[in-house]
């Protein structure tokens, strides 16, 4: 407990100082939840995203579009369009 003739200019400018970071602290965390939250959202829509353009490539790839073609138009790697066709293969052998 602090008695009043302890309070003096320094005691004052420290209380101050100890608050100021206390207000960047919360000002910081509030950014960082609303950050987090936009982060949740776009990592969502990203995924819904590839999963549509996954099943597209999926659908030519069926109808006949070479990979070469798939790349040029998604501009994915050979690898990565190899890799979804890879599972569609998968799937129809099951």
């Amino acid at each position: 407990m602090v008695e009043v003739k302890d309070i003096d200019m320094h005691y004052l400018d420290a209380l101050d100082e100890e608050n100021e970071n206390l207000q960047l602290i919360n000002l910081t965390r509030s950014a960082m939840i609303a950050v987090a939250r936009e982060l949740r959202v776009a990592r969502s829509h990203a995924e819904a995203v590839e999963m549509n353009a996954w099943q597209r490539v999926r659908k030519l790839y069926m109808l006949g579009m070479p990979v070469n073609e798939l790349v040029e138009l998604t501009g994915l790697t050979k690898r990565e369009i190899n890799k979804w066709v890879k599972g569609l293969n998968n799937e129809q052998t099951d």
